[in-house]
């Protein structure tokens, strides 16, 4: 009986674990073609061009993030809890700090996440009741929240790619050389 448990549980933890590692790993390229995508794919595009380009597919977007950084911080979190309970062995206070940055960078990206939400709501729904809405006399309020909303998503992108290079480290020949 007991162990079937183990089993049990142990197979659960390889799910898991793999499940974690596929969420970060499809959440920092999911940041990285974004940040092609939007800032390095079209470098001179002015605003109408990007809005026309990017309201269409902003909500869809901002599922994916949602979803993907919802698992990469509760994966962070675990192992974080994980780490504790096996008191940091073997590599002390340096695993504390690496598991406390991807909770930060994988926290950041979730709280920036919730808050470009309804700027992505906006931009989609827009685009879905006004198709043209870009070629329209654009409001200051607008352009500033935009400016935003730049910042913000920019400010995503580069903490989930970091985040997942960060972990990915940890999971590689070079980690060795970390610890």
């Amino acid at each position: 009986q007991v162990a079937a448990l183990q089993t049990m549980v142990d197979g659960f933890q390889s799910f898991a674990a793999y499940v974690s590692l596929l969420s970060q790993g499809l959440l920092g390229g999911l940041g990285f073609t974004n940040l092609i995508m939007t800032y390095f794919a079209n470098p001179n595009i002015n605003l109408t061009s990007f809005l026309r380009y990017y309201s269409p597919m902003a909500m869809v977007l901002n599922r994916y993030y949602y979803v993907l950084v919802c698992f990469a911080l509760v994966a962070a979190i675990n192992k974080y809890a994980r780490n504790t309970m096996w008191d940091w062995k073997p590599y002390g206070s340096r695993q504390r700090a690496f598991d406390a940055v991807l909770v930060a960078l994988y926290g950041i990206a979730f709280i920036i996440s919730v808050v470009i939400t309804p700027f992505d709501d906006l931009l989609s729904y827009n685009s879905m009741r006004i198709p043209d809405y870009y070629d329209m006399h654009l409001t200051e309020e607008f352009k500033d929240k935009l400016d935003i909303w730049h910042a913000l998503s920019l400010t995503r992108m580069v903490t989930v790619f970091t985040a997942w290079f960060l972990a990915s480290l940890e999971f590689s020949p070079i980690s060795t050389m970390i610890y």
